[in-house]
Order: C-alpha cells, then sequence, then structure tokens
C-alpha cells in the first residue's frame, strides 16, 4: 500500500528492486537490488539533499489526474474481463 500512496501523492519513492515492486511500477521509481547495502546507502546519500518535507501540491494534482485515468483504465480492463466471462 505504500506503493500505491506514494504515487498518489506524487511522492519520489526507493524500492527494492523484487518482483511485486517492479509490477506496481511506480513513475519515478528508483530501485536498488536488495542484497546490495552499499548501493542503497549511496541512492539515498544522492538524493538527500533534495527531498523536501511535507506536500508539493503540483505533483499531487498531477498524481490525482494520473490515478484518476489509471482508475478509468482498470475499469474498462475489468468491464472487457466481465464481458468475455459471460459470453
Amino acid at each position: 500500500m505504500l506503493v500505491e500512496d506514494c504515487r498518489a501523492l506524487g511522492k519520489q519513492i526507493i524500492l527494492s528492486d523484487i518482483p511485486i515492486h517492479r509490477e506496481q511500477s511506480p513513475p519515478d521509481a528508483t530501485f536498488f537490488n536488495p542484497n546490495d547495502i552499499q548501493q542503497l546507502s549511496t541512492i539515498l546519500a544522492d538524493r538527500w539533499p533534495q527531498l523536501r518535507p511535507g506536500p508539493d501540491r503540483l505533483k499531487e494534482n498531477s498524481a490525482q489526474h494520473f490515478l484518476a485515468e489509471r482508475h478509468i483504465a482498470n475499469a474498462a480492463s475489468l468491464i472487457e474481463i466481465i464481458d468475455k466471462a459471460i459470453q
């Protein structure tokens, strides 16, 4: 759920490179090898100076627009699946 929350708020996210995180494919995500602590520490050190606390209204608005589009696309996919199932 954290990945989806970050996506909905337009937050930058750093994720371990595991299948479920790749499947969620959040925009602008940075992936690190879960067995490489040095890689994670390097990513954090590089990103830390740019990270800002609190909301970013512009990114949140953009993320909300994208989320609405995803909901519509997911609903269309579900309808297509149901249509095929009842035929």
